[in-house]
Parts: C-alpha cells; sequence; structure tokens
C-alpha cells in the first residue's frame, strides 16, 4: 500500500514508469508488481473545462466547432492523457486524446532522478545489472518524451496500418486512423473502434468468433510489423488488445512502439531456425555473441544446453501450463550465470510477448503460439515446416438460437486416395448408372437456350414460399417491397444451389480418388462432368439474367466443408449422394413444378435428370456397407447424418435475406408451425433423405427422434 501510495504521490511519471512495473510480470519482483498493480486504474480524470481549452488551444477552433458531438465524460483516464468519444461533422464517430497539462518540465525533471536510481541498482550487481535497469529507464525516459508528442503517435498508428495492408492475412487485424489535420503535440483525433477488451471473456464469449485464430493474426500482425518493417507495437496490454464485433484483432494506443535495427533483426532470424526447428540452442548463444550482448568468457556447451531447457515449454505445452513470469526469471539467472546482457530492444520484445500470453491464455488455452505451423512458416521461410492435418469444427450461425446447440461436429482433414487394380465389373447396376450417365451427357453452352430474357422483378411464381412470410413485419411490406423480396429469396436460392455444385464438383472429384472400386471411380468421373456443367449453368444465369451472386450461406459452406474434409469415403457419399443431392433434388422439383419463368425451369430439367443418377449412385454404392461396421462406427455415421440436418435446416432459414431485408431474426422463423420453408424443409427431408437412410441401413429409432428434436424432420 505505501509502495502504491508512494508511486501516485510523486505524479504522472512514477505512475507511468509503476504501470511498467505492474505490467511486466517477471521483470520485477512479484511484491512489487503486484503492489502497484492498480495503478493501471487509479489515476484522476481531467476536468471537463481543462479539456476543452487544450483541445480549442491545439486545434484552433473551439470544440462545438470542430466536432458535431463532444462526450466530456471520458472513456478511459491514464497517467499521460485521456479519452473522450466525439462525431465530426460528416458523421465519422472518433475518439480524442487529451494530454495532461504541465508535463513536459516535470517528465524531464522525473526521469534524470530515476536513472540515478536505476545506475545505484546497476552497479550494485545482481539482478539489476542482468536486466540493464539503466537501458529500461533510458528506454523509458526516450519513450515518454516521444510519447508525450502526439504527432509520434499519429505517425507510428499510419505507419502501422500501412504495415498490415502489405499482407493479405491482415485483412482481421485493424487499427484507428488519425484524422488528417487534428494530430498535434497535445491533442490526437482518430477514428473510433468498437469492441470489447481481450479480458472481457463475458462479453466475448457471446460473438461466437474463433479467440485462437484471432490470436493467431493479432500475433502474425506484430511479428510482421517488427520482422519485416522493424516497427513493433511496444504497450499491448487489455486494454490496447480489443476483439471487435465483426471478428478483428484491433490494437490501440501507439504511444510506445519499439523499433527493430537490421542487425537485431538478422540475429533473431538466424536465431529462430536453431530454436524453433532444428534443436540448435547453440545457434541462440552465437547470435546473442553477434549483437555483442556477452560480457565475458562463456562455455558454450553449457549455455546451449541452458537454452535448451528454457525454450522447451515453449513448443511443448499449451498457453494454459507456461508461466511466461517464471520463464522470464530463468532467462534472467541464465543470463547472470553466462554474463549476458540482454539489448533493450529484446527487453521490449520479452515484455510485449508477456503480454500475448498472459491474455492468450484466458480465450485459447490450448493455443501453442511456438510450435503454430503458420506462425513458423512466417518466421521461416527458408525451412520446410511441418504442418499438422487442419481441424474443421463446425458453428453454425443460428445454432444459438436453438435450446441445447451442442458442440459441433469435429472432423479431422486428411486424404486417402485408393487405387483400384482390378478392372472386372464388379457391380454391374454401377456399371449400367455409368453408361446411362454417358448418354446423358449435355452441353450448357449449346443446350440451353440463353436467349431467353429474364425480368429481373418477377420471382418466378416463387413468392409463396418465402420464409419471411412466417414474420409478423413481412405483413407491413407494400407491394413493391413484396417484389424486392422475392427478387433477394430468387437470387439468393439461386446463389445456394451455385454454390452447392461447387461443393458437389470438389466432392465427387474426391470420390473418384478415394472410393475402392473402379466400377464407382467410372461413374464418379462422368458426376464430376456433370457437376461442372452445373456450376457453369447456375452461375452464368445468376451472372447474366440476374446481375447478382449473394455469398454462400455459412451453414451450407460448414457442411460442403466437413464433406470435403473427411477423411471416410463413404461420408462423402452419405453427405454430398444422400443429404446434399437429396434435398437439392426435392428442390429443383419444387422450382420447376411453381416456377414460371422459363429458362430457369429449363437449366433446372436438366440439372434434375443428372441429380436423380447421382442420388441413386450414393444409395448403391452405400447398399450393404453400413451392415459390415461396428455398432459405435454406425453411431459416428448417425452423428454425422444429424449434423448435417441441423446444418441444412439452418441453410433453408435463409438468415441472410431476413437481414437484408431487415427482419429480425427472432421474428418467429424457428417456428415450424409458422414458417412455410420449415415445413417444406421437413418434408423433402422426410420424403427424399429418410428412405434412402433407411435403405443403407442408419435410420433407426434413435436417429428418428433426434431429427425430430432439431426439427429437422416433423414428429408426425
Amino acid at each position: 500500500m505505501a509502495l502504491r501510495r508512494s508511486f501516485a504521490d510523486l505524479g504522472p511519471t512514477f505512475v507511468k514508469f509503476g504501470q511498467l512495473v505492474a505490467s511486466s510480470p517477471g521483470l520485477f519482483p512479484d511484491v512489487a508488481a503486484n503492489e502497484i498493480r492498480s495503478l493501471l486504474d487509479e489515476v484522476p480524470t481531467i476536468a471537463a473545462r481543462d479539456v476543452h481549452r487544450i483541445v480549442e488551444r491545439a486545434l484552433g477552433r473551439p470544440v462545438g466547432v470542430a466536432f458535431a458531438a463532444f462526450d466530456d465524460v471520458p472513456l478511459a483516464a491514464a497517467s499521460i492523457a485521456q479519452v473522450h468519444r466525439a462525431r465530426l461533422a460528416d458523421g465519422t464517430d472518433v475518439v480524442v486524446k487529451v494530454r495532461r497539462p504541465g508535463l513536459r518540465n516535470r517528465v524531464a525533471r522525473d526521469t534524470r532522478i530515476l536513472r540515478m536510481l536505476a545506475t545505484v541498482l546497476g552497479r550494485a550487481g545482481g539482478r539489476g545489472q542482468i536486466m540493464n535497469l539503466v537501458a529500461i529507464v533510458d528506454d523509458f525516459t526516450a519513450t515518454l518524451r516521444y510519447e508525450l508528442d502526439f504527432r509520434n503517435e499519429a505517425r507510428w498508428m499510419a505507419q502501422f496500418r500501412s504495415n498490415l495492408e502489405t499482407f493479405d492475412d491482415n485483412r482481421h487485424v485493424t487499427t484507428p486512423m488519425p484524422i488528417e489535420g487534428m494530430c498535434t503535440q497535445r491533442v490526437l483525433v482518430m477514428t473510433y473502434v468498437d469492441g470489447h477488451p481481450v479480458d472481457r471473456l463475458d462479453l466475448l464469449a457471446e460473438s461466437g468468433h474463433d479467440f485462437e485464430e484471432l490470436l493467431r493474426l493479432g500475433v502474425r500482425a506484430w511479428l510482421e510489423s517488427a520482422f519485416e518493417h522493424g516497427l513493433f507495437h511496444g504497450d499491448v496490454h487489455a486494454d490496447n488488445l480489443f476483439l471487435t464485433p465483426d471478428g478483428k484483432v484491433a490494437l490501440l494506443d501507439f504511444g510506445i512502439v519499439g523499433h527493430l535495427e537490421p542487425a537485431i533483426r538478422g540475429a533473431l532470424r538466424d536465431a529462430l531456425p536453431g530454436l524453433l526447428l532444428a534443436d540448435d540452442p547453440r545457434s541462440v548463444v552465437e547470435a546473442f555473441f553477434a549483437l555483442g550482448a556477452v560480457t565475458g568468457l562463456i562455455d558454450i556447451e553449457r549455455a546451449a544446453e541452458d537454452v535448451r531447457r528454457l525454450v522447451a515449454p515453449l513448443s511443448e505445452k499449451p498457453l494454459s501450463e507456461i508461466s511466461y513470469g517464471e520463464l522470464l526469471s530463468d532467462v534472467l539467472q541464465v543470463a547472470g550465470r553466462h554474463r549476458v546482457r540482454l539489448p533493450r530492444e529484446l527487453v521490449l520484445v520479452i515484455k510485449q510477448n508477456l503480454y500475448f500470453e498472459r491474455y492468450a491464455k484466458l480465450p485459447a488455452p490450448g493455443y501453442q503460439i511456438l510450435s503454430d505451423p503458420r506462425l513458423l512458416t512466417f518466421l521461416l521461410p527458408q525451412y520446410e515446416v511441418p504442418v499438422p492435418r487442419p481441424v474443421l469444427t463446425t458453428r453454425p450461425r443460428t445454432r444459438p438460437l436453438d435450446g441445447d446447440p451442442g458442440a459441433g461436429l469435429l472432423v479431422e482433414a486428411v486424404r486417402d486416395d485408393r487405387f483400384g487394380w482390378e478392372y472386372d465389373p464388379k457391380r454391374p447396376e454401377l456399371r449400367k448408372l455409368y453408361a446411362k450417365a454417358k448418354h446423358k451427357q449435355w452441353n450448357a453452352s449449346v443446350d440451353i437456350d440463353w436467349s431467353i430474357e429474364v425480368d429481373r422483378e418477377d420471382p418466378g411464381g416463387l413468392s409463396e414460399y418465402l420464409p419471411v412470410m412466417a414474420a409478423d413485419a413481412f405483413d407491413s411490406f407494400t407491394d413493391a417491397q413484396k417484389r424486392e423480396a422475392g427478387h433477394v429469396f430468387n437470387t439468393w436460392l439461386t446463389s445456394q444451389f451455385l454454390h452447392g455444385e461447387q461443393g458437389a464438383l470438389l466432392a465427387t472429384s474426391k470420390l473418384v480418388a478415394q472410393v475402392p472400386d473402379v466400377d464407382a471411380k467410372f461413374y464418379g468421373a462422368t458426376q464430376v462432368m456433370d457437376e461442372a456443367r452445373h456450376v457453369e449453368a447456375y452461375g452464368r444465369y445468376l451472372n447474366e439474367k440476374l446481375g447478382e451472386i449473394h455469398p454462400i450461406n455459412p451453414n451450407l459452406q460448414q457442411l460442403l466443408e466437413i464433406i470435403v474434409a473427411d477423411p471416410r469415403w463413404d461420408v462423402t457419399y452419405l453427405g454430398m449422394q444422400i443429404i446434399v443431392e437429396g434435398l437439392a433434388l426435392a428442390a429443383f422439383g419444387l422450382i420447376h413444378q411453381f416456377s414460371t419463368e422459363p429458362l430457369i425451369k429449363q437449366i433446372t430439367r436438366y440439372v434434375m435428370a443428372d441429380e436423380a443418377r447421382h442420388v441413386a449412385f450414393g444409395a448403391l454404392a452405400l447398399s450393404g456397407y453400413y451392415d459390415e461396421l461396428t455398432s459405435a462406427e454406425r453411431r459416428e455415421r448417425q452423428a454425422f447424418v444429424l449434423e448435417a440436418s441441423w446444418l441444412m435446416r439452418d441453410r433453408f432459414l435463409a438468415t441472410e435475406v431476413w437481414e437484408r431485408l431487415g427482419i429480425a431474426p427472432s421474428d418467429g422463423l424457428l417456428d415450424a408451425s409458422r414458417s412455410p420453408m420449415m415445413q417444406m424443409f421437413q418434408h423433402l427431408l422426410f420424403a427424399k433423405i429418410t428412405p434412402n437412410l433407411t435403405k443403407v441401413g442408419l435410420m433407426d429409432e434413435k436417429l428418428r427422434d433426434r431429427l425430430v428434436a432439431i426439427g429437422a424432420i416433423p414428429s408426425s
């Protein structure tokens, strides 16, 4: 308590240095860090009248002129500045950062005192000398002087943002953008970034985002800027590291940045292969030699063995099992034993990795940061990095609306291509289907009459199948709005057919490689050609006639991904030939029956003939196969059927259509008794898919009850 009060009483400079102590576990004794940790929050705010005075003097015009709105209640207050929400005349939401008054002279005096103390402690030897406290204080002083001039922060923020744009993978990482003409020494105006700190798991859990992937993206962006451009964010902590509602990592507050000179970057590049891949800790020791960090004679072999012991946990354990505070304490002991003085740039890099580690443990405790192949590939581009098989987990976007969403389906992606060296016909029914497929080939370019005109405003008689008809909001639509709704639904539905056909193209090409017998390979090859034609036809229809292609529905995308990723050839049949193609065949039948648009009816007639063969192919190929599996293996396939049905159910709900038309998903649309689309889905699944599931030996009472429970088939 006394230590914390002393820092607070000594003023902003010591509060800032206290924050460095409190937020750097392992760099300073725990008793000191824990005692003054509350300094991160306990700072007084600047009075509103003083804020207005500073802003008006800095920008040269009154607050009411510079901003359309200005919130006098600060978003946050820190030792150097505090920030306020505001809005520009053009409607841009911004943050206004205002420096505390009277800081420059006080900082100059206080940092001289801190350096004197650091010099005394450094000369005393031990931990103070190893940590290079004088260098830490010098770096703190230089950083603080730069931090007091907000024009530096604006420049670094813009530079980091520019660095992000040089890498495609960084589209999910963002920063604020300084507002031109509104950045001065004492006031900085930047765009507002919405989101939550990474330590607010209660709020982040509701977002449904993949924390591990977002963490990887944030670390990757930080490493890229440091290693490629020599600039890195030097003050990453919870209040500066946000996750945005749209699934981006946001780095805020660029008052403190670090610079890695080419020599340091080169030494680190030389050390990393031996450290992370080749189990060659000697290269790490040699890198410290190159940096001039070794101050005396050294036993290289003993030092290398100490390095090996230190870094082993980084690649072998998940973050939840690693304490970087303890690890850094070990690093300092090893450094002292071998007379190594850590360069101050390296100290700052270590400090930032402590932050990443601390907050990574919260949302992604199983993530192994230094054995992540995508990070290793970036750090070590000249080396072949072993990449493990990816794992796909379904997370349907509508799943939270269900009472018991479950965990989704975990699928390991792997290929197991199979040759069939026996060429005598073994399955005559498949050979007959193959002969029929060869005879029924058609050309999407010439057999379809593309001269037929299509009225984009006419939904083609499909309006009565709009799922939004079940919504109360739909009753208030005008006739023009209902026509627009019909057009949107028509283009969305046809777009999903297009995306599904591409999924079928990939899945069937995979089947040709994986099915065990030549008869199935023959027919599968004809289906590959069929699916290519379907993609061609639907793509041309959407581009030339409807003028729009909607993105793939997330539920359909997830289903296609797990079908293509699953290593079991029979699951590819089950997912694509039985479930996806079965539902598609039924949907095509409805369109062919009820649509009044002649061109789509013509396309659908050709596609339906192909799809009927495809469904028959799946049923024939799987006939008798599941009778030979164990009960456990059949249960795995039934779990797949349940997950696929859940995904297809949510795909049929057409959530994107409601959102585009301004209808809330909660407006009764999951109620099968109100939604004609849900009723149609249940009818199609029951009429087209359930019999085939029975035919191949997977349908039983338990699976039927589970399908009823998720609304996939009617209870009757």
